[in-house]
């Protein structure tokens, strides 16, 4: 009879214990923000894109727009006409190892027909007599000349543009293919000669 009612007063007992839980609180306040975790691994290295376009740094231009008054004789004897042109651009480098070409427009304005130098004036006469038109180059300067076939002093040359350009040793070698004399080819390789500032 006791154990009877040890059992059952431990019934009571455990009944009213778990009946006593109450509602929930409210939320705590937030902790604290932990401290930074460790840089995770490098991801792995991804594929490399296409090679791009070559570059135009080796080839540069300029073009000129010398008028008659830029054109003299060296000499009072002289039977030629020099204009100089300064270019900077043309380097010890160029003059050793690389090309200077220069063409003309032979209509002023008509930049679509450019004539490479030396190039040939014929007089359609009974003389045979011609002019030509030609350049040289050292560092820093591109030189103009005009002499004609009969040891004459030539006509002194109108306004007219000319385009210069410079193209570096290495550039010729890699690109055998291209007529570097050919201002059409030139072109079509590096648009950007087509835009080359004028200078007087």
């Amino acid at each position: 009879m006791k154990t009877i009612k040890l059992l059952l007063g431990l019934t009571i007992l455990l009944t009213l214990v778990w009946s006593c839980e109450g509602p929930e609180g409210p939320e705590g306040p937030m902790g604290q923000t932990g401290a930074a975790g460790k840089d995770g691994k490098d991801g792995a290295k991804g594929i490399q894109g296409d090679k791009g376009n070559t570059g135009n740094a080796n080839v540069k231009s300029k073009t000129y727009s010398p008028t008659s008054a830029d054109w003299n004789k060296p000499n009072d004897t002289s039977t030629i006409y020099i204009c100089d042109l300064p270019a900077d651009f043309i380097t010890s480098d160029i003059v050793n190892t690389g090309a200077v070409r220069v063409f003309m427009d032979y209509q002023t304005g008509d930049t679509t027909q450019w004539w490479t130098l030396p190039y040939t004036f014929m007089y359609k006469d009974s003389t045979n007599y011609f002019e030509v038109l030609t350049y040289t180059y050292y560092a820093g300067t591109v030189r103009l000349y005009v002499y004609s076939n009969k040891g004459i002093l030539p006509f002194v040359p109108y306004t007219r543009d000319y385009r210069v350009v410079v193209i570096s040793g290495t550039l010729a070698m890699i690109n055998p293919q291209i007529k570097w004399c050919n201002y059409n080819e030139l072109k079509k390789a590096y648009p950007e000669i087509g835009t080359s500032k004028i200078s007087k």
